[in-house]
């Protein structure tokens, strides 16, 4: 089955707006998958739910529906203008003229975010909500197929992939077809699933000291780190990155976090 709030699409359509995919502007009109979304919202224990990307209300309508305060985004100011008028129909929903990227998270309350995201800022978005103080309980987001893949499967294995299941549980949750879109992309799509692990909390401090593990993919951990004089496991740093297990990733960060 497929569906589009008519409403607010029709206004789209009469004030003649260009819909840009490159702008992540292809909106989600599919009603299982939209269901599916709107169900994975009432299996979570958070007091709030937040959107990225409000675009034309259709994913934000159903998440309002399951009564959890819903927080929206949206940075386009003609579209929200548009959509605004929800906040009216939904008492429970906080609509946020604001680029996500920009914005504050929750604190001191427990958040999930399902969302259709933006796939240009896909790398942008995961790395704020996962370096935040404030953890989500779970996430889930559309995302182009190839990144999910790679996610899920690490590989290739670099500072992203390697950053997200040393410290997330990963898993594709739905495949998507590009039809389930308006206007239709040119990429397939996935709805993944992060949840954060209890065991290793990610911060940024974390993110930067892999990405200058992997500075240089051929070089061993010792040169990439410029490891000298310091007391180190050489079965360890003897290593290239890519040859390291999860484990050893988490181990050498918290025996290197004390010199960084």
């Amino acid at each position: 089955m497929k569906t589009i709030r008519e409403d607010i699409f029709n206004e789209i359509v009469n004030k003649n707006f260009s819909l840009l995919s490159t702008h992540g502007q292809n909106y989600l009109k599919d009603n299982d998958i939209l269901e599916m979304m709107k169900t994975y919202s009432t299996h979570t224990d958070s007091d709030i739910i937040i959107e990225i990307g409000t675009g034309a209300g259709v994913l934000t309508s159903k998440l309002c529906e399951t009564e959890k305060k819903v927080i929206s985004y949206e940075s386009d100011d003609r579209i929200y203008n548009i959509v605004k008028k929800l906040e009216k129909e939904f008492p429970n929903l906080s609509l946020i003229r604001q680029d996500f990227l920009k914005s504050a998270l929750p604190i001191n309350k427990k958040y999930s975010v399902i969302a259709n995201i933006p796939y240009s800022v896909t790398s942008e978005i995961l790395k704020k909500l996962l370096t935040n103080i404030n953890l989500p309980e779970k996430i889930l987001v559309m995302v182009q197929k190839e990144f999910a893949v790679k996610v899920v499967k690490c590989n290739p294995v670099n500072a992203q992939t390697i950053f997200l299941n040393t410290t997330c549980d990963c898993k594709i949750f739905s495949h998507v077809s590009k039809n389930s879109f308006f206007p239709r992309p040119r990429v397939d799509s996935c709805l993944l699933e992060i949840i954060p692990k209890n065991t290793f909390a990610p911060t940024l401090n974390y993110f930067d000291f892999l990405k200058k593990l992997f500075l240089a993919k051929r070089k061993s951990v010792k040169a990439n780190l410029k490891i000298n004089n310091i007391d180190f496991d050489t079965s360890v740093i003897n290593k290239r990155p890519e040859q390291l297990s999860k484990d050893e990733f988490i181990s050498l960060y918290n025996m290197f976090k004390v010199v960084l």
